[in-house]
């Protein structure tokens, strides 16, 4: 990894792959098939919270431009987004179930396109999984072509989830 002056650094990436087993067993939270899409990334947290907490600090607690960024995308896939300030939703994802371990968020479009989000909290490792069920080819083409930068941008809000929870844990 490099700092930002462009120096090596010894730091391990916070943002970590999930084992396929895993990332099967948290997607089955989703209750979403067929899925044609599956993504899943984890990370170590230095406090506790609920899943649900843990979503609305992800979500509603990212820096306001990458909130913009992901309103202006959700719309322009035309997916139907609730009301702000909804304790039913979360940045527009409709709060589908919620749980001690593990929270699940459903968008989806009148389209066929469908995408939920399970948040999975054990201990101090938050698991993001996100899967999406396209049932038009169009959406299939452009989730192809859109899932790599939705990638790095997951594993970037992932990021400074991290780095502003670590703020969070008093220092002795």
């Amino acid at each position: 990894m490099t700092d930002k002056q462009g120096g090596m650094t010894g730091a391990a990436p916070a943002v970590l792959p999930v084992e396929p087993f895993e990332a099967e067993e948290i997607q089955s939270l989703s209750e979403l098939s067929p899925i044609q899409y599956r993504e899943a990334f984890a990370v170590q947290v230095t406090a506790q919270r609920t899943p649900e907490e843990w979503a609305r600090l992800l979500l509603e607690g990212a820096k306001q431009r990458k909130r913009t960024a992901m309103l202006t995308t959700w719309g322009l896939l035309r997916l139907k987004l609730g009301p702000p300030g909804s304790p039913e939703h979360i940045l527009g994802w409709r709060v589908h179930s919620r749980g001690e371990r593990a929270v699940v968020l459903a968008l989806r479009n009148r389209a066929g396109l469908e995408a939920r989000i399970v948040l999975s909290a054990t201990g101090h490792r938050l698991v993001h999984t996100m899967v999406v069920r396209n049932e038009h080819w169009y959406w299939r083409l452009l989730w192809a072509a859109l899932a790599p930068r939705h990638r790095e941008f997951v594993r970037g809000l992932l990021q400074d989830l991290v780095d502003r929870t670590a703020a969070d844990v008093p220092h002795h």
